[in-house]
């Protein structure tokens, strides 16, 4: 399929989530409200850099409790937990990939018990190999994990690919990239399309993360084709009249804890649907959520 440069700049850092607050009750309301209109929620926590194992200790246990939360609220299954490589322990020398591993895995289980999806997010600058070796590691028992991809990035290696695995594919580039680490805008587009067609090939789920119209369309357009249904990931900004195919299954993101992108900003206003509530199964309009109370 062939594609033109793109006059599209709002996606220019990939989708962004909506920052809701600090707090497990903030974030528990946020994603009750996207729930009440269909819609699923992808979290992460933005909070202070991980330096020494005991913070990873430590977030794998906030990790758990939120885990619990989440099921006691009845919120498991539309919420998938976006875990940055850093909050594992993957970069800390020597024994920091065997850290990671066994606490992804163990994140996992929960995850598994409690029915919560999980991804672990690009390495800073792209979808490394120490990150690709941890997700193929835990999949050998934890199949369903899930993995950010960035093809625009030169650091990229190939994701592990199975059948029923997920791959959240991101258009634009990783914050905190060099730029000599990127493709142009362009040719990271048609990197992006190739990336899709080799995942909806492999019989993985993918989930296309952009705000870009003419991928959206393209992905749109390859769902025929695709074994698992293709997901939308959205953020601040999207537009679901964009979404490529009606129907699909949409995915907001939510980011809470005391980090920069933690607090509370302005979002987009509620916006009354006629004839019914609104629905994960998006059409044309504009989007009908604001997560973050009043």
């Amino acid at each position: 399929m062939d594609i033109g440069p793109s006059p599209w700049r709002r996606d220019r850092h990939g989708p962004r989530p909506f920052p809701v607050g600090e707090g497990t009750e903030a974030l528990v309301r946020a994603v009750r409200r996207l729930a009440d209109q269909g819609l699923s929620a992808s979290v992460e926590y933005h909070g202070e850099e991980v330096r020494h194992p005991e913070q990873v200790s430590a977030a794998l246990h906030r990790y758990l409790r939120l885990l619990d939360r989440l099921a006691a609220e009845g919120l498991s299954a539309v919420t998938e937990l976006s875990v940055h490589p850093t909050e594992l322990g993957l970069y800390l020398g020597a024994e920091g990939e065997a850290l990671a591993v066994a606490s992804l895995a163990r994140l996992c289980a929960g995850a598994e018990r409690t029915g919560v999806t999980v991804t672990v997010r690009a390495g800073t600058g792209g979808t490394d190999e120490a990150v690709s070796r941890l997700v193929a590691a835990v999949r050998t028992d934890h199949p369903r994990l899930g993995v950010e991809v960035w093809p625009r990035s030169r650091l990229t290696g190939e994701p592990p690919l199975r059948p029923g695995s997920r791959v959240r594919l991101c258009s634009g580039a990783p914050e905190g990239a060099p730029a000599a680490t990127l493709l142009s805008r362009h040719e990271g587009d048609l990197a992006y399309v190739r990336a899709l067609r080799r995942l909806i090939d492999s019989g993985a789920q993918s989930v296309v993360a952009t705000h870009d119209p003419r991928l959206m369309a393209i992905a749109g357009a390859l769902a025929a084709l695709a074994t698992e249904e293709i997901e939308y990931q959205v953020g601040r900004g999207a537009r679901p009249r964009d979404i490529g195919e009606p129907g699909a299954r949409v995915r907001v993101g939510l980011a809470y804890g005391p980090g920069r992108h933690g607090s509370p900003r302005r979002g987009p206003r509620p916006v009354s649907t006629p004839g019914g509530p609104p629905s994960a199964r998006l059409g044309s309009g504009p989007l009908t959520w604001d997560p973050v109370e009043r």
